[in-house]
């Protein structure tokens, strides 16, 4: 392909495995201290595939890095996570689950491999997240999560490079089950995105002597954890980047700005590894490119952008599976009820508006949803199966 000559555009730096993640690259956004244990966390920017991190709750000894800083000691709980061989686009949430013992059935994440433990408590519970030569040798701390305070009993900040309420969150009232539950929409900046995710304003807690993560009320583990944040690597760059079917398979894009001298790409890979050019993105503020010749395949599509020097940042991947939805909704569009074609295989129906938020939200097995009391406009529905999830875009007529 012919590449055009630039000028002026930033200096970019090509995602590898031994990148190191600067302080907020992860951010919390649920944790579950009861039951089986688990959390999830927000990848901020984006992570090279293969990537290794470490969690740990054992206290830190306040010294510098390289100068004697370590863990006090090591006979708490260590979680060493090894992402997939595809880069983690900014914006994706990964969800760690039943992680106190690697027998429960549901030890699992949602992306990569973990091994190790973790048992978290809701009262005076540190869990560090960082990079190292190895779990005993940290050289950057990512974030961290306080249950209640970050203090040098329990666990403190000092000399990690992390900041309370900006790259690490610290609760008060030792909750049990903590979900963010505010718009995942970063339309501001990256810095004040990161302060939203670390703010416990911006959290629904709960907590109660039995266990609290799957009582039927709101929040649940892992149920309402957010599903993904928009803009988050570039929050002003990229608006949307995603795959549609109505009317036909396609990507559709869509750009607050683009840098003038840089050049946008797309393509496309089958198993996420080896990437082929499918088209340059030409149009300034939005477009699509078509997937029909691609529908009967499974398929990775990913969005770069290339400066002077040929060095690529990934913006954003999507993942294409080729079936048929396992359920339905209908009517759609619909001013009063929607229903569900099959609702034995459901196990939640969410619907979102178009900044994020949860406006309903029905566990177990549901027949039909009311939503004559929404305004008329665009939502998105969620059906939580078995083992998927399905989404679909939902019109609500006037």
């Amino acid at each position: 392909m012919k590449r055009t000559l630039f000028t002026v555009c930033s200096v970019l730096v090509g995602l590898s495995a031994q990148a190191q993640l600067s302080p907020g690259s992860l951010a919390f956004v649920a944790f579950n201290a009861d039951s089986t244990d688990g959390f999830a966390v927000l990848a901020m920017k984006a992570i090279p595939g293969n990537s290794t991190i470490y969690f740990t709750d054992n206290e830190w000894n306040e010294l510098p890095l390289g100068s004697g800083g370590d863990f006090m000691n090591y006979n708490e709980g260590e979680l060493i996570w090894t992402t997939g061989p595809v880069d983690l686009p900014a914006g994706e949430v990964i969800t760690f689950e039943s992680l106190s013992n690697e027998s429960n059935p549901g030890y699992n994440v949602t992306n990569g491999s973990i091994t190790g433990i973790l048992n978290l408590n809701n009262i005076d519970e540190v869990v560090y997240v960082y990079q190292g030569t190895s779990e005993t040798a940290p050289t950057s701390f990512i974030t961290a999560l306080a249950t209640t305070g970050f203090n040098p009993s329990r666990g403190s900040l000092v000399n990690t490079g992390l900041v309370q309420d900006s790259n690490a969150i610290a609760f008060r009232s030792a909750p049990d089950v903590g979900v963010y539950n505010r718009s995942t929409a970063c339309d501001s900046t990256w810095s004040a995105c990161l302060k939203k995710v670390n703010d416990t304003l911006n959290w629904q807690t709960e907590d109660g002597t039995s266990d609290q993560s799957q009582n039927g009320i709101y929040p649940e583990f892992p149920d309402d954890i957010p599903e993904s944040f928009n803009g988050v690597a570039l929050p002003l760059e990229l608006v949307h980047f995603e795959i549609n079917q109505n009317p036909y398979l396609h990507v559709s894009y869509a750009f607050a700005f683009r840098s003038p001298d840089c050049v946008y790409e797309v393509e496309w890979s089958a198993n996420g590894t080896a990437w082929e050019f499918m088209e340059e993105v030409l149009e300034q503020d939005a477009g699509e490119i078509s997937l029909e010749h691609l529908a009967n395949a499974n398929l990775y599509i990913r969005l770069i952008k290339i400066n002077e020097d040929g060095l690529s940042e990934v913006l954003s991947i999507l993942s294409y599976k080729s079936q048929t939805p396992e359920i339905t909704l209908f009517p759609n569009p619909t001013s009063d009820f929607i229903r569900v074609s099959d609702k034995s295989k459901l196990l939640a129906l969410t619907l979102k508006d178009i900044e994020g938020n949860t406006v309903k939200k029905e566990h177990g097995q549901v027949e039909q949803m009311y939503v004559g009391d929404l305004r008329a406009g665009v939502y998105f529905a969620e059906m939580k199966l078995e083992s998927s999830s399905i989404q679909t875009r939902l019109v609500i007529a006037p």
